[in-house]
């Protein structure tokens, strides 16, 4: 993972864009996929990969295409095994926690003035 902003100056992250190494997990597929909250589809590649860290954390991979034949082509080049570098935005990762310990609702401090 590499990035060079200090992760408070969202600003300066908007256009950073993090690296991630990894194997993919299965062959990528093309799929016709909502893109907004307005439920917009478009082609989208779908690829599955087991990050290279100690975690060996999971990661789904999303592009966008302008055409699903153009979708589909890309994902023909992504097989099972293959090794990958992945560039994402920032400002566009979307992080899930499965099978958390707890939750906990954060009740902050009152001030007295």
């Amino acid at each position: 993972m590499k990035t060079s902003a200090h992760p408070t100056d969202t600003a300066a992250l908007a256009g950073r864009l993090i690296e991630f190494e990894g194997t993919v997990l299965a062959d990528a597929q093309a799929r016709m996929q909502a893109t907004d909250l307005d439920g917009h589809m478009q082609p989208v590649l779908i690829v599955d990969v087991r990050l290279h860290c100690a975690t060996c954390n999971h990661m789904r991979v999303e592009q966008v295409f302008p055409s699903f034949a153009a979708c589909k082509a890309a994902a023909g080049r992504y097989r099972k095994g293959e090794q990958v570098r992945v560039q994402a935005p920032v400002a566009w990762l979307t992080l899930r926690a499965k099978h958390v310990a707890h939750i906990h609702v954060h009740q902050p401090e009152e001030t007295t003035v």
